[in-house]
């Protein structure tokens, strides 16, 4: 077999939301090892802003979040949709594959849709950034990695976190969401398809999501004590 061509992903996400990517960059270098058989070589780099996007090298794929956006309150939506509409332009022009995520709509406290955190952040915030990032798909042709969907499912018990994905399990939970939609929607241009189709059945459905959080937290648990 061919050498796998390089994955670079290029992210712009909150600070809180960077232990998901880390996750799901770690899944994905698991399951295309497993589906491949060989080591797949895989980079992920932070960028502080949409125009900091392939600065240095051109990016494979591209994974944005609306979550930074949560706190500019002083900033209607419809004027941050604009702004995106802008910013994503030269982007999707560049990188084949660009994913907008929405963020998991749990507060720490209160409840309802006027639930807010002890910060002042909103659940109804939080609701108009994930359509946000719904309408910006359907304008755009951005891929959407809906968090949400997913982590209100299993419950923000279950993984013991809000919209901050503070948790070991949430970071795991989202990793896997970003890296099930990244195998999902056809990356043919960076990963052959009978490669991301052995990937997606290792990566395993939602319904093995709660057993692959256990293994994943177990097996890190298991390395920090021989570490440590």
């Amino acid at each position: 077999m061919t050498l796998p061509q390089p994955l670079l992903i290029e992210a712009v996400v909150a600070d809180s939301e960077q232990h998901a990517l880390v996750a799901a960059s770690e899944q994905l270098s698991e399951c295309l090892g497993a589906a491949s058989g060989i080591p797949w070589p895989g980079e992920l780099r932070f960028c502080a802003t949409l125009d900091a996007i392939g600065k240095s090298d051109r990016p494979s794929m591209v994974i944005a979040s609306l979550l930074p956006e949560l706190g500019r309150a002083e900033e209607p939506v419809p004027s941050i949709v604009q702004r995106w509409h802008r910013e994503l332009a030269p982007i999707l022009a560049a990188v084949p594959y660009v994913f907008i995520c929405t963020a998991f709509r749990h507060v720490a406290t209160g409840g309802g849709a006027s639930g807010h955190d002890p910060s002042g952040i909103s659940i109804e915030r939080l609701r108009r950034l994930n359509m946000a990032a719904i309408e910006l798909s359907h304008d755009t042709g951005a891929f959407v990695i809906d968090i949400d969907a997913v982590l209100a499912h299993l419950g923000a018990r279950s993984v013991s976190a809000d919209f901050r994905l503070a948790s070991a399990a949430a970071a795991e939970a989202a990793g896997y969401v970003i890296a099930s939609s990244i195998l999902g929607v056809g990356a043919d241009d960076c990963i052959p398809p009978e490669i991301q189709e052995r990937a997606k059945q290792h990566l395993g459905g939602t319904h093995q999501l709660v057993a692959l959080i256990q293994r994943r937290l177990r097996e890190k648990a298991q390395r920090a004590r021989r570490n440590g």
